[in-house]
């Protein structure tokens, strides 16, 4: 085999192996905790953009995105009332808006798959609501899956069981 064919060969190969690296990452981001709400309640709100699947963890303050196909999903937000605990009583889901599937799939740890099967990108929002029995915050002190302890990340920009499709 010639040097060019060689080559091409070995860039293609590293080329598809850093597509599957990224979409196989965890991106951590950090809930902007924003208080209020009520006392006997807790409650996230994440905001993606998926084309085709992918996966959202939700640990405490930190969830981590996940692509599992398509190209890579992007966070708009992700917002709490209080950091999750590590065992949220009364765990509930609620699809808000996507125009595929939305499912848990997991409560622990606490995982959301995304799956658009539409041409395209679409953004996805999806509500956690727990009890707190009066009791706001807790630790988390598991890692999601593949990564060290939680944290990393950047705030969302603050703006302001559903199976849909």
């Amino acid at each position: 085999m010639n040097a060019q064919k060689t080559s091409t060969i070995t860039l293609t190969a590293v080329a598809a192996l850093t597509g599957a690296l990224l979409q196989a990452q965890n991106i951590p981001y950090r809930a902007a905790i924003t208080g209020g709400g009520s006392r006997d309640e807790g409650k996230c709100t994440v905001e993606v953009v998926v084309d085709t699947a992918a996966e959202v963890q939700v640990r405490g303050d930190t969830a981590y995105l996940r692509t599992l196909r398509g190209q890579p999903a992007e966070w708009r937000r992700f917002q709490c009332n209080t950091p999750m605990p590590a065992n949220p009583a009364g765990l509930r889901f609620q699809g808000i808006d996507g125009r595929g599937r939305q499912q848990l799939i997991s409560t622990n740890p606490i995982v959301v798959r995304l799956e658009d099967r539409d041409n395209g990108r679409e953004g996805y929002t999806f509500d956690l609501i727990w009890q707190t029995n009066g009791q706001f915050g807790g630790q988390y002190g598991n890692a999601p899956y593949g990564i060290g302890a939680p944290g990393g990340g950047s705030q969302p920009d603050n703006r302001g069981n559903d199976n849909r499709g």
